[in-house]
């Protein structure tokens, strides 16, 4: 969770779905002015997956609720959520508590848009690892992997 500056200056219209949208955020990044980072505030981000106390959670909700600016800086920007938990709890008391370390496993094979969805002949490398969490599966594709993995929770517990 480098401290890079991930926050895009441009406006995103995620949020909208309509023909033509691509092509108004153009025109609006084309005309209007480069948006302003929030002040004050050093932007953190990361994989989305994360694994938060509740009062963490409270704490970001509480924060985005109260901030309109803060709120509507968010809204318009591209991937919130590879960055909104992480800036916003590294700029708080919680900083100080943060593991930098994912706890998912996946495989996410170069130049590809999504990670790989596992099969049962994933099943001995995602047991080897130390993660808790895993992704991708899809039940259509391959069910036998997570019923062993099921099998291996349950022979261990």
């Amino acid at each position: 969770m480098g401290g890079r500056n991930v926050a895009n200056k441009k406006i995103f219209l995620a949020n909208y779905h309509f023909k033509g949208k691509n092509f108004l955020e153009k025109l609006l990044n084309w005309f209007l002015p480069k948006r302003k980072l929030p002040k004050g505030i050093k932007f953190y981000g990361s994989s989305m997956f994360w694994a938060l106390s509740p009062k963490a959670v409270e704490y970001v909700l509480n924060k985005i609720h109260n901030d309109i600016k803060l709120k509507k800086f968010f809204y318009y920007t591209f991937a919130p959520d590879e960055f909104i938990f992480q800036t916003l709890l590294m700029n708080s008391p919680f900083a100080a508590y943060v593991i930098n370390e994912n706890c998912h496993y996946y495989k996410h094979p170069p130049k590809t848009p999504s990670p790989k969805t596992f099969t049962k002949e994933d099943f001995e490398d995602i047991v080897a690892s130390d993660r808790i969490y895993a992704r991708k599966f899809d039940m259509l594709k391959d069910h036998h992997v997570l019923d062993m993995i099921d099998a291996s929770i349950n022979k261990h517990s």
